[in-house]
């Protein structure tokens, strides 16, 4: 191994080990705030027993903000997760959050640093009252709640015709709703891949087949993305925006029926191959140094790799993985000898991929504003960008 190689590695193992004691002493913290929850909810406000749970959950939650600037919890079916990864706690005080937690319909909780004595203690509050039916954020601590499409219970359920006698608002908010309930499968199915086990097919195919069902012309495509709230989430909100805005540019070119939605499923698995790469290197906050960006770059032919190995996945989807880096002028990653023209639908995720990565805020840059976006995209025409789909897309924006 040469020194760049060397030290590659235990920059890796030293990420390793500090996302292990975050894990640790996150995991730490939110037992100390279920003992707070339960002890509210056993004694009264003023007990002596009460407010030592809650200042010990302070502490332990104030010292893990002194190292990170926002810590995030997310609730996926049974398991809690943080960067990426399924916390671990003593006994069964994570079983006890998550029952918690499901009960009051939270679906998240982003705790930011500077978080007052005062906003946790209204939070524990709040989660062990039986009355508080409505929790709301504070400055410092941000909830996010369950949303589930009223329609959209379970895989392969079926509506009567969503939006014959409804106005082009109403369209939205319903597609908007079952988004919702699109990107809490998303997110559990990558965080199952991302643990090793085998990828359920028919969950991406579900989530393609009702947006196909529920998109109607009209629709603006920014009225329909989803916004990242925490750097937890990037990964799974991406590549459904990005399917989205694949979507809309392959309708509105004429695909439609098996074509369009085996579109949706590649634009959906484009990115897979990121969760085969160290959370070390996807989650940094900063640049990647060059051994970095050349794992990073991997993530291409990795998730083709990863792909041609599952059952049910359109050959669309392998090309998709693989190409989505190529620029229109053949540059870009990975580099393939001779001339090659990426797929039109490489070339159409392409747009959507850049677009939404640059509207979406970073943990080491804000959100773009569009007209910016519009204005750097365009000096791109011709090389990053196919010329006639790039405008196509822009056209979509303005409606």
């Amino acid at each position: 191994m040469n020194r760049s190689g060397k030290y590659a590695a235990v920059s890796e193992l030293k990420n390793s080990m500090d996302q292990n004691d975050f894990h640790n002493g996150f995991s730490r913290a939110l037992t100390l705030l279920t003992a707070a929850v339960t002890n509210v909810g056993l004694y009264p406000p003023t007990h002596p027993q009460v407010a030592p749970y809650i200042d010990k959950a302070h502490e332990s939650l104030s010292v893990l903000l002194e190292e990170n600037p926002q810590v995030t919890v997310l609730l996926i079916e049974e398991d809690l997760i943080s960067n990426n990864r399924k916390l671990v706690f003593p006994a069964s005080s994570g079983k006890a959050l998550a029952k918690i937690l499901k009960k009051k319909g939270l679906g998240r909780i982003t705790f930011i640093t500077g978080l007052p004595r005062s906003h946790l203690e209204r939070l524990i509050q709040d989660l062990a009252s039986v009355e508080a039916k409505t929790l709301k954020s504070t400055s410092c601590i941000k909830l996010g709640k369950i949303e589930m499409s009223r329609n959209a219970g379970g895989e392969g359920k079926q509506e009567t015709d969503a939006g014959q006698d409804k106005t082009l608002d109403d369209q939205i908010g319903d597609f908007v709703a079952f988004r919702e309930h699109g990107l809490s499968q998303m997110c559990e199915l990558y965080h199952r891949i991302k643990g090793g086990e085998r990828m359920n097919v028919k969950v991406v195919q579900g989530i393609v087949s009702e947006f196909v069902r529920r998109f109607r012309r009209e629709m603006n495509p920014l009225s329909l993305l989803a916004s990242i709230k925490t750097h937890d989430e990037y990964t799974f909100v991406h590549v459904t925006n990005v399917a989205l805005l694949t979507m809309c540019q392959a309708e509105g070119l004429g695909f439609s029926g098996s074509n369009l939605h085996d579109i949706g499923v590649a634009a959906l698995l484009h990115d897979v191959g990121k969760l085969i790469i160290s959370d070390s290197i996807i989650a940094k906050p900063g640049a990647l140094t060059k051994d970095e960006r050349i794992t990073m770059e991997q993530h291409t032919t990795l998730g083709a790799q990863y792909l041609i190995n599952q059952k049910d996945i359109p050959s669309l989807a392998l090309v998709a993985a693989l190409e989505h880096h190529i620029k229109f002028d053949g540059a870009g990653y990975p580099c393939i000898p001779g001339i090659w023209r990426p797929h039109i639908v490489s070339q159409m995720i392409t747009v959507g991929d850049v677009f939404d990565a640059m509207r979406s805020r970073r943990p080491y840059r804000d959100a773009i504003p569009v007209q910016d976006i519009i204005a750097t995209m365009r000096k791109l025409s011709g090389t990053v960008f196919n010329p006639v789909l790039l405008d196509f897309f822009l056209q979509l924006l303005e409606r």
